[in-house]
């Protein structure tokens, strides 16, 4: 399972916690078996080459960790991009509780007030995003009309049919 680790820039105020903080995360990220591990943290997401580069780990990654006790808009801009590409992704901080900010169901949060609480809920989350990867096939026969209706349907959506599937199949989870 490939993992993407953002954190936010490092100023001369927190850099020394800060640095802790990622060393403690990138260690334990390391540590576990059968994970492939990037990790991005720089203080200029807005330089446009290392932008297109976390976009493409964003697209080849099967999940997202962001430590976001340093917040800022480009984390949150990458944590929507996720959200749109269905990337189960977790929000570190010490500071913030970010669980009002979506009500996706790859969007995780972990307050937490010690790195010792780190890796179980890291662990938590890695099992929640085995559990979400695409890997169950679905064989179905249909009438051409019912064929049509979701050619059309997912066409209106921008989407295809089995984005389109998924989607009317998510919205009855969540409503059950």
């Amino acid at each position: 399972m490939k993992i993407l680790f953002l954190a936010g820039s490092k100023n001369k105020d927190t850099e020394l916690k800060t640095t802790k903080i990622y060393n403690s995360i990138i260690k334990y990220l390391f540590g576990v078996k059968e994970l492939d591990v990037c990790t991005n943290i720089k203080s200029d997401f807005i330089d446009p080459i290392k932008k297109q580069s976390i976009e493409y780990e964003i697209k080849i990654s099967d999940a997202v960790i962001v430590e976001a006790t340093i917040p800022s808009f480009e984390l949150g801009a990458y944590a929507l991009k996720c959200i749109e590409k269905r990337k189960p992704i977790l929000i570190l901080s010490q500071i913030e509780d970010y669980k009002n900010l979506s009500d996706s169901r790859y969007f995780r949060v972990c307050k937490y007030k010690t790195l010792l609480e780190l890796p179980n809920k890291i662990t938590y989350f890695l099992q929640f995003a085995q559990n979400q990867s695409i890997s169950q096939r679905l064989n179905l026969r249909i009438s051409h009309e019912q064929r049509e209706h979701l050619e059309r349907m997912a066409e209106a959506k921008k989407s295809n049919i089995s984005n389109y599937l998924r989607d009317l199949i998510e919205k009855d989870i969540i409503s059950n």
